[in-house]
């Protein structure tokens, strides 16, 4: 894989928060189920975005700034959003953030997994990836 796609799926990945966290699990778990089933939009300086849709069985998907799309997992540690690419493979990398307290539609200032400065926001609604959500892919393959 080329450092410079490396890069971008792990700007991808970000999901990232306020400097001053709730420092609470139950409040992060709350915020986090808030943003399932709408979309997690990261807006970088050079006005590209990245959608990210978290699915409620704890997968995710991520369309990057260049409409690449990758799957995940997602769990939330203490009052941190912890995020681990699983296609393409990324030989284990995982991206920790605060998860802010802050409601629909409203932008907080963040960094990527490289330190870049972001704007996310949660949007209500969700665009619907091509193919399935790495939980449903895992339903189909039960017997």
């Amino acid at each position: 894989m080329r450092p410079n796609r490396l890069a971008i799926i792990c700007m991808s990945l970000a999901l990232a928060a306020r400097a001053e966290a709730t420092g609470s699990e139950p409040n992060a778990r709350a915020q986090v189920n808030r943003a399932i089933g709408n979309t997690i939009v990261e807006t970088f300086r050079d006005g590209r975005m990245s959608e990210i849709w978290l699915d409620k069985g704890g997968g995710f998907v991520v369309r990057g700034r260049t409409g690449k799309e990758a799957l995940g997992r997602w769990v939330v540690k203490g009052a941190r959003l912890c995020l681990r690419q699983t296609r393409p493979f990324l030989f284990g990398l995982s991206y920790c953030t605060p998860v802010p307290n802050v409601g629909m539609g409203e932008a907080w200032a963040a960094r990527s997994p490289t330190g870049e400065p972001i704007a996310v926001e949660v949007l209500p609604g969700r665009v619907i990836p091509d193919h399935p959500l790495p939980s449903a892919i895992a339903e189909r393959r039960r017997p």
